[in-house]
């Protein structure tokens, strides 16, 4: 059987894009490092990770909680206690993303923070504050 050209380039082709595909999902898990930086400047005004609320709820522990329910923090809206929202990894970067769109219920005054690399590095930090 003879080789086809056309077919060997497809499979190439196919191959360079999995391979690159794969790579962006390796770097999709973020940098905890660079994610503390993030939370200095983009979080530390209202939120701390060692457990203390400040403004906003603390993010220790925000990972797998359910959303309204942080410990003796009592700011939220009516309809963030009555939801079943649960701050998975998605679910924050979703949020972070674009904080209006995710849900207009939620208090928290925040433009988001569009790019994906600063999301995942942040998410990454926030998955080490149990």
């Amino acid at each position: 059987m003879k080789n086809n050209p056309m077919i060997t380039h497809a499979v190439l082709v196919s191959l360079a894009v999995s391979l690159s595909l794969a790579g962006s999902l390796a770097r999709a898990a973020g940098d905890p490092g660079a994610g503390a930086l993030i939370f200095e400047e983009e979080c530390s005004e209202c939120h701390t990770y060692t457990g203390k609320n400040k403004k906003g709820p603390t993010l220790r522990g925000v990972i797998g909680r359910k959303a309204g329910s942080a410990a003796g923090y009592d700011d939220y809206s009516d309809a963030v206690k009555k939801s079943d929202l649960v701050w998975t990894p998605e679910a924050i970067d979703r949020y972070l993303t674009k904080p209006a769109k995710f849900s207009p219920s939620i208090k928290m005054k925040y433009e988001g923070l569009p790019s994906p690399k600063d999301r995942a590095d942040l998410i990454e930090f926030l998955k080490t504050k149990k």
